[in-house]
């Protein structure tokens, strides 16, 4: 007597979804952790000068969360960024991460500015968790923020915002 036997096959993309989601959840990653801590050890171009909240002056301020995501993000990239600001008119704003929490720098208003420098990743998530440690607990978890940094000698603003994207 002949049995006949029935084999399901799962597609590949099937299999693999379900052992990417077996992963995630054996793998949670707890709700505080910091995305923005990163190596603080690691030496970097700048030296963060001021930090001021604008986040009541923003339209659509991002929330911590979404900051969050940035770093995250941010820590994907390569880890060395250039900003060029010589030549640059007034206002310029170099937008250095275009994300819901976005990350720019800038020249400071009315000061001379024919000069590039460096930063790296840890110099922008240091700038965005402090930023979120300052002031998203004073606005319900939304923040945005500017200050002054001078990196490789050279000052200049950053901007935390969904405007600097």
């Amino acid at each position: 007597m002949l049995h006949h036997i029935t084999i399901r096959m799962c597609k590949p993309s099937s299999i693999f979804l379900s052992i990417l989601a077996i992963t995630l959840t054996a793998a949670q990653i707890p709700p505080d952790y910091n995305f923005c801590t990163g190596d603080k050890s690691t030496l970097g171009h700048c030296d963060t000068l001021t930090y001021v909240d604008t986040t009541l002056a923003a339209k659509n301020p991002p929330d911590a969360t979404e900051c969050q995501e940035a770093c995250s993000s941010i820590f994907q990239d390569a880890g060395e960024w250039v900003v060029h600001l010589e030549g640059k008119p007034e206002g310029y704003q170099q937008h250095m991460h275009n994300a819901p929490c976005g990350f720019s720098m800038g020249a400071i208003p009315n000061s001379s500015h024919e000069f590039s420098f460096d930063m790296n990743n840890q110099d922008m998530v240091d700038i965005i968790d402090e930023a979120i440690k300052r002031f998203a607990g004073l606005h319900d978890g939304k923040v945005a923020a500017q200050g002054t940094v001078r990196c490789d000698g050279h000052e200049a603003m950053w901007y935390v915002s969904r405007d600097a994207r």
